[in-house]
């Protein structure tokens, strides 16, 4: 009996996540409880522990007096976004290559040439890719993480790009995906013994797409 209400709250957990990175609940969208109870079939208390892990994603904000609303975009947060990626997958680029297994980097090295096959695609008026893109363009930064061997960096990537993939599925998403810099071309330099090629070959990287999301995102 006790492990059915975590089991409810886990469901609808991956249900309103779900939903906010798909757009469902755009930024700004105010998750009023006893309504979310409703759509998903469960009672109050789920959802309630639903929103608090989604706050601890990044993705939802509370407020006592106002309940939950769905993390909303400035200019101001995505450039603060843009500065804290840097400092994080600058960091994993240099520990990637450090640590990583040759079977890591060929993995990078897949997943780098997946992201701008598929990016070809949707750059080319092909939006139904739209979600491969972006399960896609994760896996290969999440890889980058995994092969640095740290935790904790790869704990807070994780919450950073759950914005990052919150916003993908806007409109623009075509028009980023067709100014977006080659994964290939970094992963080679991650797949090299050169620590600081890696690092500055990641952090042009994000340098060129964090100005995209900020000349056509919110």
């Amino acid at each position: 009996m006790q492990q059915e209400p975590k089991t409810m709250a886990a469901r609808v957990y991956e249900e309103i996540k779900a939903d906010i990175l798909s757009g469902v609940f755009p930024p700004g969208t105010h998750l009023v409880k006893r309504a979310l109870a409703h759509k998903y079939g469960v009672s109050v208390p789920p959802v309630t522990e639903a929103c608090l892990r989604l706050e601890i994603d990044g993705l939802v904000e509370s407020s006592p007096m106002f309940g939950s609303f769905v993390i909303d975009v400035t200019p101001d947060t995505l450039e603060d976004e843009l500065d804290l990626r840097e400092a994080l997958e600058c960091q994993l680029a240099r520990l990637f290559v450090r640590r990583a297994s040759d079977h890591d980097k060929l993995s990078v090295r897949h997943a780098a040439a997946a992201v701008d096959e598929v990016a070809k695609h949707i750059a080319g008026g092909d939006m139904s890719k739209l979600g491969e893109m972006h399960k896609k363009h994760y896996e290969f930064h999440a890889l980058i993480a995994k092969g640095s061997g740290t935790k904790l960096l790869s704990m807070h990537l994780h919450r950073l790009w759950q914005g990052r993939l919150q916003r993908n599925w806007s409109e623009n998403a075509g028009v980023m995906c067709g100014q977006r810099p080659s994964h290939a071309e970094l992963a080679e330099a991650l797949a090299g013994s050169d620590q600081d090629r890696a690092e500055t070959s990641m952090r042009e990287h994000i340098l060129q797409c964090g100005q995209i999301y900020i000349n056509h995102g919110k």
